[in-house]
């Protein structure tokens, strides 16, 4: 590696390609498109929950990078992975199982609750990680779903 950044941005990149494939593979398990974007945020949390640390300083990384590298490889696999929860949303939307929102901001809601759980849940706490995700979910969808 050339330089730390470098090695960063490539730590970062296997966490992201392994965090995408999970999540790919627990949104093809269900056909309804309220339980995809649920078990997008929940394949997600497992995957935090496994590994906190490795999942903080990727976010870290990602906030570091040079912003002249931010066409990088790393930030089009964030973006995959954000543009999926957002076609999923979008998904649900079309289906008229959630009203009409704006993909990205909701989308953005639901990661931005995901991305700071690490920083004040405790492993050994009440809850898993997925089951705070869960609660979340549950919450911001009572507001979203079509009666």
């Amino acid at each position: 590696f050339p330089d730390k950044e470098r090695l960063y941005e490539d730590v970062a990149m296997t966490r992201m390609g392994a965090l995408l494939e999970e999540v790919k593979a627990a949104v093809e398990k269900t056909d309804d498109p309220v339980e995809k974007v649920r078990q997008f945020l929940l394949a997600s949390a497992r995957r935090m929950d496994r590994d906190r640390l490795g999942w903080m300083a990727t976010v870290n990384i990602f906030w570091s990078l040079d912003r002249t590298r931010r066409g990088s490889a790393i930030v089009k696999l964030r973006d995959e992975f954000e543009h999926l929860l957002r076609d999923l949303i979008a998904d649900a939307i079309a289906q008229k199982r959630f009203r009409l929102v704006d993909p990205a901001v909701l989308g953005r809601l639901l990661l931005s609750g995901l991305n700071q759980l690490p920083r004040w849940h405790q492993p050994k706490g009440r809850l898993s990680a997925p089951q705070v995700v869960d609660q979340y979910f549950n919450i911001i969808m009572q507001g979203v779903l079509v009666s």
